[in-house]
């Protein structure tokens, strides 16, 4: 039974995931998918793009509510912005 579980919640989270690329992916045809591992995912923008201002339309897209069995759910996030001369930003606060 628990494995049963396991199985549900994975297939979620996975589909989750999934759903979210698509709808960032649209928003920024320019990005790309760097890793998808396990629950997160590593996406390249173009140096050209705000980072706060993707983290805002992204933090949208990833932090809605949904609704699971009948269960409105909000799943938080972390972000970390990796910057081409290296230095690595964490932009936790920062709400759309």
């Amino acid at each position: 039974m628990k494995q049963a579980w396991s199985h549900m919640v994975s297939g979620t989270v996975s589909d989750m995931v999934n759903s979210d690329l698509i709808q960032i992916t649209t928003l920024f045809p320019d990005c790309h998918l760097v890793l998808n591992a396990h629950d997160g995912l590593t996406l390249s923008f173009p140096v050209t793009r705000d980072p706060e201002a993707v983290c805002v339309a992204a933090w949208a897209v990833t932090e809605r509510a949904w609704e699971v069995g009948g269960f409105q759910l909000a799943v938080p996030c972390s972000w970390d912005f990796l910057h081409a001369d290296g230095t690595v930003t964490h932009p936790q606060g920062l709400k759309g």
